[in-house]
């Protein structure tokens, strides 16, 4: 093997130091860049900053500045489903207490009688038993599946017993979930001892038999708000304010996001009155970092409030109407407006948020793909979402409408849209499948 050692000539792009941490700052949200902040000033006693009040004090309601969570939890999940379920108002009261009632696993661990008792107490409202019963199997029937058991046999048996329902099972796998039904009903024990020839003998089953069910018990969900936040909300701030003038829905920065920061004055005095002594090079260079961080600062809010205030003059008629009135968005028709790079716009669009009188909402959620309309007309899939939410709260509760028949009301609404992508869409809705809305 020969070794040689040639020239090579080429370029290379990096990015300053400068230039690193405006790209940091303008993806960081508001919290964290109180925090990155704070640990600058803590570096660096030329940074004077002041947390912002925000974040430090308890808001007003209905000021249309409230926090929000980051993350969907398991009660915002259920909250959701429970919202278009066709129940009458009182049970459907009663099963909105009945989801509040949930332990961080999804369990429903207290009775029905004291939550009886619980209800008459705190609300003067008396429920039978019989009521809560109901309530209770409509919570069963939500996603994730499994959620309001009692335990952990009747929330695998739930979870099996919604796979045996499926019309497209084959009897091959009916005969393993049924024996799998019947482990976890009465001898679920056994299974977690690993007493498998106790099985065995038990309920007159081959090995193999046996192996198979508990294969299947294996995949089932033990925790089935495994996958939601833990219900710890963070705070968000909105960084933008929408507010209406002449007709027009205009942005504005929220004054008590903009951080609070600033240069030691005292400091800038020392540096100035001794610029000539060498001994005072480290603090030369730390009123340089400080320099940057401040004008970065004001590039992040500028630039967020150039995206923000595009976005709102794009989407006059959400501010009106809601998600239905929502234009197809993309990021690329913002950046080019605004002469920005499209990744700059991404930046900004995530864990950034605006209020308006419709609430607090991320700037990501202002951009949708299209579909297109029998008429040529160019229809964000957000708004088709928002159809479909409608038309599921308004369909019958003993008639669900499927996928297939939501597909042909879109259809006849001008919109033609697969029943596979009915289907995509109710799931990221969080909707539940026909059979599992019908009451």
């Amino acid at each position: 093997m020969r070794f040689s050692i040639s020239p090579r000539l080429g370029q290379q792009a990096s990015l300053s130091p400068q230039l690193q941490q405006a790209v940091r700052l303008l993806m960081l949200s508001n919290l964290e860049l109180e925090q990155e902040l704070e640990k600058a000033a803590l570096d660096n006693p030329i940074i004077e900053f002041e947390p912002g009040a925000a974040h430090h004090s308890t808001r007003s309601e209905g000021d249309g500045l409230e926090q929000i969570p980051n993350q969907i939890s398991l009660q915002t999940a259920l909250a959701e489903q429970i919202r278009v379920m066709n129940i009458n108002p009182r049970l459907k009261a009663a099963v909105h207490y009945l989801a509040a009632c949930l332990d961080e696993r999804g369990f429903l661990t207290e009775s029905l009688e004291i939550i009886t008792l619980e209800i008459a107490e705190r609300f003067q409202e008396q429920y039978t038993l019989a009521e809560l019963q109901i309530a209770l199997g409509h919570l069963q029937q939500l996603e994730p599946i499994g959620v309001g058991a009692r335990d952990l046999s009747e929330c695998l048996c739930i979870q099996l017993q919604e796979e045996f329902n499926q019309p497209t099972i084959r009897s091959e796998e009916r005969v393993v979930l049924s024996l799998a039904l019947q482990i976890c009903k009465s001898h679920l024990s056994k299974v977690a001892n690993r007493e498998y020839a106790k099985l065995k003998v038990l309920l007159g089953k081959s090995e193999s038999s046996i192996e198979a069910a508990i294969r299947k018990i294996k995949t089932l969900n033990h925790h089935p708000a495994a996958n939601y936040d833990d219900g710890i909300d963070q705070l968000v701030t909105p960084d933008i304010v929408v507010y209406k003038k002449r007709n027009l829905w205009l942005a504005k920065r929220n004054e008590e996001a903009v951080p609070k920061v600033s240069l030691n004055q005292e400091y800038i005095n020392i540096i100035s009155e001794h610029r000539d002594h060498a001994d005072i090079g480290a603090m030369r260079q730390k009123m340089t970092e400080a320099k940057w961080l401040l004008k970065n600062i004001q590039q992040r809010e500028e630039t967020i409030l150039r995206v923000a205030s595009e976005v709102v003059a794009r989407q006059q008629s959400f501010f009106e109407s809601g998600d239905i009135a929502l234009r197809p968005l993309v990021l690329r028709e913002i950046a080019d407006n605004l002469e920005l790079h499209e990744s700059t716009v991404s930046r900004v669009t995530k864990q950034k948020y605006l209020s308006c009188p419709l609430g607090l909402f991320e700037l990501k959620h202002f951009f949708s793909h299209s579909i297109t309309s029998e008429q040529g007309d160019r229809v964000s899939t957000t708004a088709v979402h928002e159809i479909i939410r409608r038309i599921v709260a308004n369909e019958s509760p003993g008639k669900p409408i499927s996928d297939h028949s939501i597909a042909m009301i879109l259809e006849n609404q001008g919109y033609a849209v697969a029943r596979r992508t009915v289907a995509k869409y109710r799931d990221s809705l969080r909707i539940p499948a026909m059979h599992l809305r019908r009451h």
